[in-house]
Formats: C-alpha cells, sequence, structure tokens
C-alpha cells in the first residue's frame, strides 16, 4: 500500500470514529477484508474504467462504506495506490501510477 493510500484510510477512518465511536474501526475492518479480496484474485476485480494510461488498474468498492481500493496489478507485484471516497474526486490519484 502506498503511503498515501494508508494516509487516505487513516483520515477515513478517524472521519468515521467522528461520526460514531468505533464507526471507525468497523471501516478499517471492511477495508482489510477488501485487500484480502484483492490479494486472493486481484483480477476478479473489474477495472477501473476513468483511467484510460497503460497501467493494468483496478478498484475494489468497499461492502459497507462508499469507497473504492485502487491497485495496479503488475506481473510481479500489487499496490493498492489509493483509497477513494467513490462519489469525490475522481482519479486524483492518476499522477502516483508510473506509466
Amino acid at each position: 500500500m502506498l503511503p498515501e493510500a494508508q494516509i487516505e484510510a487513516t483520515q477515513a477512518a478517524l472521519w468515521y470514529d467522528a461520526q460514531r465511536v468505533g464507526l471507525g474501526a468497523e471501516f478499517l475492518d471492511e477495508l482489510q477484508l477488501a485487500v484480502e479480496r484483492i490479494q486472493t484474485a486481484p483480477l476478479e476485480q473489474g477495472r477501473l474504467e476513468l483511467y484510460l494510461g497503460e497501467q493494468d488498474i483496478r478498484r475494489c468498492l468497499l461492502r459497507r462504506f462508499p469507497y473504492l481500493v485502487i491497485y495496479r496489478v503488475a506481473s510481479d507485484e500489487l499496490v493498492i495506490v489509493a483509497v477513494a471516497h467513490a462519489r469525490r474526486r475522481p482519479n486524483f490519484w492518476v499522477e502516483r501510477i508510473d506509466d
């Protein structure tokens, strides 16, 4: 996970915890489940339609929260590029991709 993605996850968890104590931890648990799904079968998740570059960029929607885990699939690695709200700032993370 890129450091920027880790910061995004932490910020989202803090925001949710401010809404209701414990909700931030629930967000992080859901995020962990999504990461495990990605690690188990990275190609099962759909490609990110808004990304037009050369890399294989995919997204995994969290089941309970409106967040996407955006990740890059390469032959030898899997990199989580962003933890992004599904309805805000599309493609803000594009500069993190090495084309």
